[in-house]
């Protein structure tokens, strides 16, 4: 079946082509072709989708399953520009990155992105993909030639970081606990000395008046 993620009100969904001047029997052809590089394990496209809204693509542009190896792709160029923002891509960043380490059970996964794209760049070093290369003068745009980096991540790092989160947000948890406990209002702190104050006074009069009840008995 072929793999809808979601998280929140971001959606990688099955490509549609709605958004694409093309007949139907063309869009029934690119249907069949994705299926079928899907089913063989060559590469996912997704579209993707913010509140039932299409905002995009992003997809998985080669899987080496023989040596668990894949290439993601996430370009501004397949996003309608305005939806193209760091909330959008940290949460479709981290979908894929799930999917292909928990469902492919990947050993690698890379990103390339373009030399100028500081944004996607700082997403990427946010969410553990490490730097790894530069292909120089990769592509022409716009008659100038531009570099790609190349970002990888390793299985071993997503396991690691995964278990680093899970305790980082424990303690948290535990912090805030504590933080609670020691907020206690003023009013109820001097409520609890007044009752223990009172406490003792009627006990020191309750022994006084045995005392003195002995004493008269006597």
């Amino acid at each position: 079946m072929f793999p809808e993620l979601k998280y929140k009100d971001i959606e990688l969904k099955k490509p549609k082509f709605n958004n694409e001047k093309l007949s139907d029997e063309d869009i029934d052809l690119l249907i069949n072709e994705l299926e079928l590089r899907f089913e063989t394990k060559k590469s996912i496209d997704w579209e993707v989708y913010n509140k039932n809204i299409f905002i995009g693509k992003c997809g998985i542009k080669y899987i080496d399953l023989q040596n668990n190896f894949a290439v993601l792709k996430l370009s501004q160029n397949s996003f309608i520009k305005k939806y193209f923002v760091n909330q959008n891509l940290k949460i479709i960043l981290k979908l894929m990155i799930n999917y292909c380490f928990k469902e492919l059970k990947l050993n690698r996964i890379e990103i390339p992105v373009l030399d100028n794209n500081n944004n996607l760049i700082n997403i990427l070093k946010k969410n553990n993909f490490l730097f790894e290369s530069i292909q120089y003068s990769k592509f022409k745009i716009n008659e100038k030639y531009q570099n790609l980096y190349i970002y990888y991540q390793l299985n071993n790092q997503f396991k690691n970081n995964t278990k680093k989160n899970k305790k980082n947000q424990l303690q948290n948890s535990t912090n805030n606990i504590q933080v609670k406990k020691r907020n206690i209002p003023n009013k109820y702190l001097l409520f609890g000395g007044f009752g223990l104050t009172s406490l003792i006074l009627i006990t020191s009069i309750i022994r006084f008046k045995k005392n003195k009840i002995i004493k008269t008995l006597l």
